[in-house]
């Protein structure tokens, strides 16, 4: 994948890849992805979900859906310019499918019976229209903040006992005629929406604080209309699976 902010010299150190390890199903499914980025750790799986999956998604979604706001906010804000829908892992059987393949995607605990909102959160499904857009932003919770901050009024870590989102996977559900690429600013890399793709990456470092290059932002839409489904996963019950590295700064 060409990338426009990337030099020539960094691209060549990044290669596609088909992985039939780690899991009994990637043995009869493997996935095919592109490395993108060290920093953060990033990559694009191709044809991970079906277009009759995307349709049950759509389908589902299309009455659910309401006007996106942020968590820091009670209601909408002009930086975010979408709907989104909340989609419960048992709303539909190939919502549980889905959370199982991205676990043995990604070597993850996801979902896998473990209680609601421990592994990894309901899919939020995303459409932007027009103009729709978002600006740049972190997926953590409270780990972007100074560690100092993590236990004022409201204790974070009391109301999110499952921690915060170690890990993003963003489906494209729909390609996009122009514009809407998924911008990291600070990384040097953007993402251009591929229908049945999923793009991943950690926010969180090994040594448990956020990353700032995982900073992202979805591009406005020009033409077309963009449609993508987001799982985030949640570090504690992932502990074992991402370890702690030796290496403070890693």
């Amino acid at each position: 994948m060409r990338n426009p902010f990337q030099e020539d010299e960094e691209i060549a150190k990044y290669k596609c890849h088909v992985s039939a390890r780690g899991s009994p199903y990637l043995m009869i499914r493997p996935a095919k992805y592109e490395h993108i980025q060290d920093d953060p750790e990033m990559y694009l799986f191709h044809d991970v979900i079906s277009p009759e999956e995307i349709k049950i998604i759509q389908d589902i979604s299309k009455h659910k859906l309401y006007r996106s706001q942020v968590v820091s906010n009670k209601g909408p804000v002009e930086y975010r310019v979408s709907q989104t829908a909340w989609l419960q892992n048992q709303t539909h059987t190939v919502l549980l499918k889905i959370a199982k393949r991205i676990s043995a995607i990604t070597g993850l605990h996801v979902y896998e019976g473990i209680p609601h909102n421990m592994a990894g959160e309901h899919i939020q499904v995303l459409s932007y229209g027009i103009g729709g857009h978002y600006d740049y932003h972190f997926d953590p919770l409270f780990k972007m903040e100074p560690e100092e901050k993590w236990n004022e009024t409201g204790s974070k870590f009391e109301h999110y006992p499952s921690g915060d989102r170690l890990a993003t996977w963003m489906f494209y559900l729909t390609e996009v005629e122009a514009g809407g690429r998924t911008a990291f600013p600070q990384a040097g890399v953007s993402v251009s929406p591929v229908k049945g793709a999923a793009v991943f990456w950690y926010s969180i470092k090994k040594n448990g604080y956020g990353n700032q290059r995982s900073q992202h932002g979805g591009c406005p839409v020009l033409l077309g209309h963009k449609w993508v489904a987001n799982k985030w996963i949640r570090e504690n019950v992932n502990f074992l699976k991402y370890p702690c590295s030796l290496d403070p700064q890693e």
